[in-house]
């Protein structure tokens, strides 16, 4: 197969944090995202009612011990210029920060109403931190930040977080004894005092599902004192229904078998989990058997991707990862999964080749590409 260049500004950033776990920070702009969101709607309005629930998700939470090694991929995303994100700093935060996320499921749960608005608020010295909205859909958990400081706040509120532990129905999920621990990932807000956090369960990774409604605790530690701030938040699972298949379907090209395990749609989130699964005695190494894929609708009109955790099995020659995606417009007729590899000048596997307008070169492996019809499964 002929190698092809991905004409996207963020794919080294997205292949380092695949192998390092690295943060990767977003630009954030309401025009841009407005934009998308009516273009979007204007190709296809969107049709919640033709969502459906295939799976009961009410299910007790138990984060349970997981034996394997787990790995962390954050990848995201740059819609706007520095220019522009950096004369959002000049604007007071005024409104939605999801509306300015620079992701299509945020912006749609605040245009659709479909976050709720805890307002849950604490202070430690002169600094005091709001919870203005929290959305789950079943898949991530995602919460805005607003900070009003006072003399002490010296850095953005996302320096001054150094740590955040999360307790769920008062049990802190961040205690396994495995290392397994749930990812989170945060993300700039519209100004240096705003941020949006946001984590997962490890439902599809060994662990337990979160329940459809619980109580949150965030205790965050604050770089300049010594105690934490904590702030009780209510979750619950957004009404919108969604839709979850396991079509379980794999590509062998004989040195590994991709599988497609489980698909998951909302109006916020795609979830899309996989597996790589390498001979008997063969450890998976992101570096020489990591494999990434592009997710498109039988239009060909490819998702944007947000971000993922992954983990190895006992025997560590298979690796199943969740990554997120933005929301598709309407729920499609067909959804694409199209694999590739990443090309490298150098043999030790650490320079991307490129061409000449300086685009990631990679190779797609039509021999791994699955593609299925939703009709087959609902």
């Amino acid at each position: 197969m002929s190698p092809h260049s991905i004409n996207q500004e963020d794919e080294i950033k997205r292949i380092s944090a695949q192998v390092r776990g690295l943060s990767l920070h977003k630009d954030f702009t309401e025009p841009i995202m407005s934009e998308l969101y009516i273009q979007q709607q204007k190709r296809h309005p969107v049709k919640h009612n033709h969502l459906r629930r295939i799976k009961n998700r009410h299910k007790t939470w138990l984060l349970t011990s997981l034996s394997t090694a787990a790995g962390v991929i954050l990848v995201a995303s740059l819609f706007t210029s520095s220019s522009m994100a950096a004369s959002l700093q000049q604007i007071p935060v005024l409104q939605s920060i999801f509306r300015l996320a620079g992701d299509l499921g945020l912006y749609r749960a605040a245009n659709e109403n479909l976050s709720d608005h805890p307002n849950a608020v604490a202070s430690i010295g002169d600094i005091t931190v709001t919870v203005p909205e929290v959305v789950y859909d079943g898949n991530r958990v995602s919460l805005s930040l607003i900070r009003a400081a006072g003399s002490s706040a010296s850095m953005s509120l996302r320096d001054q977080i150094s740590d955040i532990d999360i307790w769920v129905d008062d049990v802190n999920v961040q205690a396994s004894e495995s290392g397994n621990h749930i990812p989170i990932f945060s993300f700039p807000g519209a100004d240096d005092n705003s941020a949006i956090i946001e984590f997962v369960d490890l439902g599809n990774q060994g662990g337990e599902s979160f329940p459809d409604q619980f109580k949150l605790t965030l205790r965050l530690s604050m770089n300049g004192f010594s105690d934490p701030l904590s702030l009780s938040v209510p979750v619950t699972m957004t009404s919108g229904d969604h839709i979850e298949i396991e079509p379980s379907i794999s590509k062998d090209d004989g040195d590994l078998t991709f599988s497609l395990k489980r698909i998951e749609l909302t109006p916020i989130t795609t979830n899309i989990t996989t597996a790589i699964s390498l001979p008997e005695g063969v450890a998976y190494d992101a570096i020489t058997n990591g494999i990434a894929f592009d997710v498109l609708d039988e239009s060909g009109n490819k998702l944007q991707t947000l971000t993922g955790i992954g983990r190895s099995d006992a025997v560590r020659n298979t690796f199943i990862s969740d990554t997120r995606y933005q929301p598709f417009a309407e729920v499609p007729e067909k959804i694409i999964i199209r694999p590739y590899k990443y090309i490298y000048n150098d043999s030790s596997n650490t320079t991307f080749a490129k061409d000449e307008n300086g685009n990631i070169i990679v190779e797609y492996l039509p021999q791994l590409d699955i593609e299925i019809s939703l009709k087959d499964y609902l």
